[in-house]
């Protein structure tokens, strides 16, 4: 399985955070990932924000006139308010997870990893990046990557599909539960019988196998019968058969 994260280079600041977080969660399975590091840096980003305000008498929007104990009260706004949005919008500063900016109000990750899953374990195999694209190392000059581990632990690249002797196609189970049909719908022409099978998923699908180097015959068949609608499954010997009959 190949995937990206957003990269978070090291430092002396995040290490002794880790230590910290560490000595305070004693836990194992307790990790701080990329979105704790993001939801720290942008608590420092708001406290700097605030800081750049002068330091005057605090004034707010907003009174509880209500007399009924059983109603939510009003909640008081802040007139610095815009202000410090705007405090914030300019701030730029090293956090835990890098350089802190925000750019039309989000935040930017200008590097990417590249990793590679094997098992449980992962391995960084290159990284990406707004100015260079793909590289290899963290010093962003070799614009290669690292082989990754197929399955069978080889950095062989598979042959591809290779057309089935037998002729037989690709037998794909197409889940139909009614629902949003703009992501996947499932329908039977009445006279022909024909499945048609349309959506965001299925197109996704298709043109995925379009950018492939060899062709994929395949048959799409509806997993739930469309006679029976309030099924969520078929009958156990049924999915057997039809496991049998699927080959790549």
């Amino acid at each position: 399985v190949l995937g990206i994260r957003p990269y978070i280079p090291q430092s002396k600041g995040l290490e002794n955070f880790k230590r910290k977080w560490q000595s305070r969660i004693h836990s194992s399975s307790t990790k701080l990932n990329i979105f704790g590091y993001w939801a720290y840096d942008t608590i420092w980003a708001l406290a700097k924000a605030v800081e750049m305000i002068p330091q005057e008498s605090s004034s707010v929007n907003g009174e509880n006139h209500h007399r009924n104990t059983s109603q939510f009260p009003v909640i008081k706004v802040s007139k610095r308010g815009k202000t410090i949005l705007n405090g914030l919008l300019k701030t730029k500063f090293k956090g835990l997870s890098g350089d802190f900016s925000l750019v039309g109000g989000q935040l930017q990750s200008s590097t990417f990893e590249i990793i590679n899953v094997i098992d449980n374990e992962e391995k960084v195999i290159g990284y990406w990046t707004l100015e260079n694209g793909f590289v290899y190392g963290k010093s962003m000059s070799k614009y290669e990557l690292k082989p990754p581990i197929w399955p069978g632990n080889t950095k062989d690249k598979p042959k591809g599909w290779t057309t089935p002797i037998g002729g037989k196609k690709l037998s794909i189970a197409v889940p139909h539960k009614p629902g949003f049909e703009a992501y996947l719908k499932v329908a039977q022409d009445p006279y022909t019988k024909e499945f048609i099978i349309t959506g965001f998923s299925h197109d996704v699908f298709e043109e995925a196998l379009a950018l492939l180097s060899f062709p994929v015959p395949r048959n799409l068949s509806p997993l739930v019968p469309m006679e029976e609608h309030m099924m969520s499954f078929f009958p156990m010997s049924k999915i057997r058969h039809m496991m049998l009959q699927w080959e790549i």
